[in-house]
């Protein structure tokens, strides 16, 4: 069985004679009559009634018809999908995004973008810069929004903001900016990632109280008073009871960056996404 003889069977249906169905398919009638014997010889059953005005569908040809067009309609379906994905307009993107870009990153990118492909779905993995880093390198992911500091080795990097550190706390009020060595006796709540960029920045020993590999946790930890959290800007809840001050002496600055594997296979729905990101002037992060 053969997808061309389903579309001459569904057409001979559907213009109700063979000369008709023969036209419509620009071929003479004799071929066209022989394939559908050639069918009918192959399931073992008489699909048509041939009268002289009008092809009728026997009992067998009525159920046949319904699976036959359902499986051409899907066909088209196959093929406008395959278009689709060859053209990057259709398909998954699988991104992972760390919890103190998330939001931004969503409201910029990821939505608008959303909303113009409505045939891409999307699969967004939640951990750490350097578990992302090793997902992209396995391919388990397409790409990745990550903060600085890490390796760029083998990767291609797209930065989309720059952003300060702010020491924050909960409740009591906060100067417009604070050193480190100014707090450096302050319970502290730092990234664990970040622990030794901060230590190296200050020449007085760091109270550092607790150690947390996500923003979310860090920003917990503040808001249950337990301490000043170092955070970078994105992560700095927009809450009035919560206080920050941008830490100076030295400033400290981080990267919000997309990045994808220079190695691995981009789909064409996945190099969209990566020009139109590029492409943005202002990323809105």
């Amino acid at each position: 069985m053969e997808m061309k003889q389903l579309k001459y069977f569904v057409t001979i249906v559907q213009e109700g004679t063979f000369s008709a169905a023969a036209k419509k398919l620009h071929m003479t009638q004799p071929p066209l009559s022989y394939q559908i014997q050639l069918l009918e010889e192959e399931l073992g059953v008489s699909l048509l009634n041939r009268g002289a005005r009008k092809t009728d569908l026997t009992d067998a040809g009525k159920v046949f018809y319904q699976k036959a067009a359902s499986i051409l309609r899907m066909e088209k379906r196959a093929e406008e999908q395959m278009k689709e994905i060859a053209e990057g307009t259709a398909g998954e993107i699988r991104i992972g995004l760390i919890s103190s870009a998330r939001d931004d990153f969503i409201h910029a990118c990821l939505s608008p973008f959303m909303k113009a492909h409505p045939s891409v779905s999307l699969k967004i993995q939640e951990t750490d810069t350097d578990h992302m880093v090793d997902l992209l390198t396995s391919e388990g992911i397409d790409l990745a929004v990550i903060r600085t500091p890490f390796s760029s080795r083998g990767l291609d990097v797209i930065t989309l903001k720059h952003q300060k550190f702010y020491a924050v706390r909960y409740g009591k009020k906060m100067p417009s900016s604070v050193s480190l060595k100014e707090i450096a006796d302050e319970p502290l709540i730092v990234y664990r990632r970040w622990k030794n960029v901060l230590t190296e920045a200050c020449d007085r020993t760091l109270t550092i109280r607790y150690e947390a590999v996500d923003a979310g946790t860090c920003v917990k930890l503040m808001e249950e008073g337990l301490g000043i959290a170092l955070l970078p800007e994105s992560a700095v809840p927009k809450d009035p009871h919560v206080h920050a001050a941008v830490l100076k002496e030295p400033e400290i600055l981080t990267d919000i960056c997309l990045v994808r594997s220079s190695m691995a296979y981009h789909s064409a729905l996945a190099e969209r996404f990566w020009q139109m990101v590029d492409e943005k002037s202002d990323i809105g992060l």
